[in-house]
């Protein structure tokens, strides 16, 4: 059953941050279209090049906002570490990824983390073990726990050091945005996803 809820998070993950991709990219070829136009006379060559146009500035701009938000995911699994990956870069974070607590403590990271997201059931020094740690080392990092099981006493010792929140796998992902928007001080969701679509952000303030 664990392993199940694993595959069904990892495929709701996945799906969220291609629908944000495309969501992404269709808003942003919509506001560049009259300029392309304007700048050059419909062809097939002239279509290319506006295209490649797009792509160059629309990997400067993420390249930019990336190095400003930056959440660190350490989970023993590749699969949801890969989902997790995908859908924070849809948002516009950088993702820094660790595979257990120790291998987080010994990483020479270039930059400090906003927001830590923690599985519980890690290999070796457990979720909690490690906030702990982290506590004791005066590293106050925002914290969203993740977890597969439902243990009353894990998720009472986890609220008690702290945490933004504790996911149950699989979790929606909105609840996931929502964390991470309150974790990094995003005022909401909805700001969250302005960076992705923000005609879409606009009617849902309206």
């Amino acid at each position: 059953m664990g392993a199940l809820c694993s595959r069904i998070a990892k495929l709701r993950t996945l799906v969220t941050a291609l629908h944000l991709i495309l969501a992404r990219t269709n808003n942003s070829l919509a506001n560049n279209n009259k300029t392309f136009r304007q700048d050059l006379p419909i062809s097939p060559v002239n279509r290319h090049l506006a295209a490649a146009r797009y792509w160059t500035s629309f990997l400067d701009r993420f390249s930019m906002r990336e190095q400003r938000n930056v959440i660190a995911v350490v989970d023993d699994d590749p699969g949801m570490r890969d989902a997790l990956e995908l859908l924070l870069s849809s948002l516009g974070y950088q993702t820094e990824l660790f595979a257990s607590a120790e291998e987080f403590s010994s990483a020479s990271m270039t930059s400090n983390p906003k927001c830590l997201l923690i599985d519980i059931q890690l290999g070796g020094m457990s979720g909690l073990e490690f906030a702990r740690k982290l506590l004791l080392m005066d590293c106050a990092v925002p914290t969203v726990f993740m977890t597969g099981s439902h243990d009353e006493i894990v998720q009472r010792q986890a609220l008690e050091l702290g945490c933004v929140a504790f996911l149950h796998k699989p979790f929606p992902n909105d609840q996931l945005i929502e964390s991470i928007a309150r974790a990094t001080g995003a005022n909401s969701r909805i700001e969250v996803e302005a960076r992705v679509c923000p005609s879409t952000a606009a009617a849902e303030r309206a």
